[in-house]
């Protein structure tokens, strides 16, 4: 993946200032396993594989559950609501948290993934003022032009993110769902630097292998598969059915379906001004956001363009004055001009954007390949004898953040249960009662 969009970066319309200088450490990393490890052993590596199998129901079924939980926080995604922007938002993260840990039930491996997933798509594909939805809302028809600015080797290299709000509501940091439940809606990358690690996964493969043993996870039973399974199927069918009050499916709308939203109806964009060729005088909502703040006032949104019925006699004498003032010969020669100056504009920087990726990937790949050689340090130090255990000991610290408690992540709900005692080297433990924030402290 990181090869194909260093790639496809140099294509892209990147901004054309000179590349940061890169620097032998980041400052705050995507990866959290992006470390040198000189702790592991190839010693532990039958353990650890027979261990990593045989856990790997346990952390799929912590997966089935988170990713439960994101469907539900993220909530239909046929709606206009802060929790389901156009481009990658604050839900969208624990979405891919979640599915990355399902597919992927290898903790350390799942996160070194999903590190480099998300950072990936945020600064892709940003959250857009100018289009908070499929087709209806889009003031501006090409705002996927706003996608693809941010080449691969500036990840590499590290990346800050600007100030980044949620463009449907930009003032609250949680959003309260139709079933009551608070969701933060403002994307936690804002304004901060994040760099990414080429060889991530491969370390994190590594450590997996040969990190002290951590020992066994309890494995679910068919009953807590099944709630989990049945509760994932229907979070799925309330974010998928577009049958739902204020809909964004213009098919459904004229099917008589349901109810749509007023501004869900697709504009075209004619002589400064947008219409709509869908206003069949079908039932629509009161407002776009249905379950909108008591304050919140749509007309300030980023994206709120008035927008008229094309089939309306105004629309059609509007159309016809505007059509006669712009095809005028003064008219039609400023148009010509003001289009051969876009193409020699797109020229230029084109040829700057070209020149700015080729620097910024001389400098990014010496950095991928630091990466590499921490990885191969890494496997040559497990190969080398350990200290004895009486010695002093090197801890590394491997830092997991969920956003749901440990009962709800590993059974599917939130009712106590009795902890799960885990055999580990050196001694039993037991599983902490929430998963907010999970560290484990592995000994040399």
């Amino acid at each position: 993946m990181s090869t194909a969009l260093i790639g496809a970066g140099i294509a892209s319309a990147a901004t054309h200032a000179a590349p940061p200088t890169p620097v032998a450490e980041a400052t705050p990393a995507a990866s959290t396993v992006a470390i040198r490890l000189s702790a592991g052993s190839v010693a532990n590596i039958p353990v650890n594989l027979a261990q990593t199998i045989a856990n790997m129901p346990a952390y799929e079924y912590q997966g089935v559950n988170l990713t439960t939980a994101a469907l539900e926080d993220s909530g239909n995604w046929w709606l206009y609501i802060p929790t389901n922007v156009v481009g990658f938002d604050e839900q969208d993260k624990e979405k891919l948290k979640g599915m990355t840990l399902m597919m992927v039930p290898i903790p350390l491996v799942a996160q070194a993934n999903d590190d480099q997933w998300w950072l990936s798509l945020a600064a892709f594909a940003p959250m857009t003022p100018d289009c908070t939805g499929i087709p209806g809302p889009c003031s501006d028809v090409f705002y996927f032009t706003q996608y693809g600015q941010v080449p691969t080797w500036r990840l590499v290299l590290g990346y800050t993110f600007p100030t980044v709000r949620n463009t449907i509501d930009p003032t609250d940091q949680t959003y309260t769902t139709a079933d009551g439940r608070v969701v933060d809606i403002q994307p936690d990358w804002s304004g901060k630097t994040y760099r990414l690690d080429p060889f991530g996964p491969w370390k994190a493969v590594w450590q997996t292998l040969t990190q002290t043993p951590t020992g066994y996870v309890a494995a679910p039973s068919g009953g807590q598969w099944s709630t989990a399974l049945t509760a994932l199927g229907a979070a799925t069918w309330q974010s998928l059915n577009p049958m739902v009050p204020g809909t964004y499916c213009l098919p459904c709308q004229i099917g008589g379906a349901a109810v749509g939203a007023p501004d869900s109806l697709p504009k075209i964009y004619l002589f400064g001004k947008y219409y709509t060729l869908f206003d069949f005088g079908q039932p629509l909502t009161a407002h776009d956001w249905v379950t909108h703040r008591p304050d919140y006032d749509e007309t300030t949104r980023p994206d709120h363009a008035v927008t008229g019925n094309i089939w309306t006699k105004q629309s059609q004498q509007q159309i016809g004055t505007d059509l006669a003032a712009a095809t005028t010969p003064q008219a039609l020669r400023a148009s010509v001009a003001q289009f051969d100056a876009t193409l020699q504009a797109v020229r230029v920087q084109l040829g700057e954007n070209i020149g700015a990726n080729i620097k910024g990937l001389e400098q990014a790949l010496p950095v991928a390949a630091g990466s590499g050689r921490q990885l191969l340090d890494s496997i040559a130090d497990s190969f080398a004898p350990q200290t004895p255990a009486r010695t002093a000991t090197t801890h590394v610290t491997v830092t997991t953040h969920v956003t749901v408690t440990a009962n709800r992540a590993l059974h599917g709900t939130d009712a106590p249960t009795a902890p799960v005692r885990v055999a580990a080297a050196g001694g039993r433990h037991r599983m902490p009662e929430t998963a907010t924030r999970t560290t484990r402290t592995v000994g040399a």
